[in-house]
């Protein structure tokens, strides 16, 4: 389990990396090329692995965000004996529309069971 998630966080990386790769293109007469005219490809290349690293950062927080509300609808619609992997698929391809669509119609079709409450 941790080699598979080993190599889909390298491939992840590897993947992320690429404007760093973009950006940063030096040509055979010595110029590179940018968006931003003149520039040094030091300078290039510092700012390309920012925004390899930005997008990197984003994109590990979407995908957590994903997993936790894909865990709490799959949780809230077995307690609600709703068919809790069904609604946890969706949410998880849809993102925040699939909690929508789960918020609006799956919490109304089932109701939630009964947990005893302890007294203490």
């Amino acid at each position: 389990m941790k080699r598979k998630l080993l190599g889909v966080v390298s491939g992840v990386a590897s993947f992320l990396a690429l404007p760093t790769v973009a950006l940063a293109q030096t040509s055979s007469d010595g110029f590179t090329y940018t968006y931003s005219g003149d520039v040094d490809p030091a300078t290039a290349s510092q700012i390309a692995g920012a925004l390899g690293i930005g997008t990197f950062v984003i994109v590990c927080i979407c995908i957590v965000i994903q997993i936790v509300l894909t865990v709490w609808v799959y949780k809230d619609a077995k307690k609600r004996n709703a068919n809790a992997a069904l609604w946890a698929i969706l949410t998880f391809l849809f993102g925040i529309i699939g909690l929508i669509v789960y918020l609006l119609a799956g919490r109304k079709s089932g109701t939630p069971s009964a947990t005893p409450v302890s007294s203490k």
